[in-house]
């Protein structure tokens, strides 16, 4: 797995990655979830930088499997790049894809019901 933060600081933003490998979803799938702490949390074993900017995150959430590919783009230091190329097979569908389509703990009728 790969998980970074990025803080764009000229439009003051946030980015968490995360790229599952082939090893992580075996793994997820026998019901043995990926947790992520930030370096500073109390349980001293986290490797996450926290977020500069928390009201403007957006979390990318990628899976790939040539992970020469992918090692190789992450050693180049271009954040950029890596971005461009975990979201090179984006494809936004009204019917599936959404605000709209998504489901929230936190907001909305659903939460009043919990």
């Amino acid at each position: 797995m790969i998980a970074t933060v990025l803080n764009v600081d000229p439009i003051k933003e946030s980015f968490v990655v995360v790229v599952i490998q082939p090893d992580n979803l075996k793994r997820m799938r026998r019901a043995d979830p990926i947790t992520l702490e930030t370096v500073g949390a109390k349980t001293g074993g986290g490797i996450m930088p926290v977020v500069k900017y928390p009201e403007s995150l957006s979390i990318l959430i990628a899976y790939e499997e040539d992970e020469p590919a992918l090692w190789k783009i992450c050693q180049s230091n271009d954040p950029v790049a890596m971005m461009k190329y975990l979201q090179r097979g984006f494809k936004f569908n009204r019917d599936e894809d959404g605000a709209a389509r998504a489901f929230s703990l936190n907001k909305g009728r659903e939460a009043e019901k919990l």
